[in-house]
């Protein structure tokens, strides 16, 4: 899963020039209609439709055959999950909008196979950055999101057991991480640290100016964090951390460095 914020590179995404057919699956007008502004005043976007039902969205998409459908959280109600699988089983991407106001379906969903999710406090470019990520195969989860979710699994809201699912999805054809030794999976003193930092919120930027080193530094530690213990991301490896125990909880981690905790942009 990969992490986005205002900031952040627009590498390895769909180019412009690339037409991406869009279907809007949104039973809220004020939400739509921003919606449909964005996708339909955006170069290389395309608008095929909008609905409000499940029964709309299941007649118009095997026609359509769009190479998205973004769904809101409160899509069709309880019949959220069934509808993100026929999407998903005729080839279409699915991005969610709204995933912050309901933490256990997200989880639930991205276990399911959903392909993104962002806030609706979104920007309109965050939109359209994570449509074209998306749809290029990534999957995308805004820092919005990302907060929400980080923050139930701190409080012990979220099931654990859909926290294991979601970690044993995101590692699922990938290498094993290396046996831990010590409990800490062969991870250096800093490199905890810099895990600890991300659990905090921190920013690339935050913790090289933290530990007075470089993002370039920054970025080092975190690629071998990645093939030590097999996670693709940063989203990854603050999920893979949280479910392991790898970092003293929040609290404790800032008391103990005497750090201020450092808020963090959202997505």
């Amino acid at each position: 899963m990969r992490e986005k914020d205002e900031t952040e590179a627009n590498s390895g995404e769909v180019p412009i020039e690339t037409s991406i057919s869009v279907l809007l699956a949104i039973d809220f007008p004020i939400l739509r209609d921003a919606l449909r502004s964005i996708i339909e005043g955006t170069e290389g976007l395309r608008l095929t439709g909008c609905v409000e039902t499940r029964e709309e969205l299941e007649a118009l998409a095997p026609r359509f055959k769009p190479d998205l459908v973004i769904v809101d959280a409160s899509f069709a109600g309880e019949s959220l999950l069934d509808v993100i699988d026929k999407v998903i089983a005729q080839n279409s991407k699915v991005l969610m909008i709204g995933g912050e106001e309901d933490k256990p379906l997200t989880l639930k969903a991205l276990i399911r196979g959903l392909n993104g999710v962002i806030g609706r406090k979104s920007t309109p470019d965050l939109v359209r950055r994570s449509i074209r990520a998306v749809v290029s195969g990534e999957i995308w989860v805004s820092r919005q999101v990302t907060s929400t979710l980080i923050d139930s699994l701190r409080s012990g809201t979220t099931d654990t057991g859909a926290l294991e699912k979601t970690v044993a999805l995101f590692q699922k054809e990938r290498k094993e991480p290396a046996s831990p030794a010590e409990h800490n999976y062969g991870l250096t003193r800093r490199e905890l640290q810099i895990i600890g930092a991300l659990v905090e919120g921190q920013t690339n930027k935050d913790i090289a100016a933290t530990f007075g080193v470089s993002e370039y530094t920054v970025k080092h530690h975190l690629t071998n964090v990645f093939d030590k213990l097999g996670v693709y991301n940063r989203v990854e490896l603050v999920l893979f951390a949280i479910s392991h125990h790898l970092v003293a909880p929040p609290e404790e981690a800032t008391s103990n460095s005497g750090k201020r905790r450092v808020s963090e942009n959202r997505g």
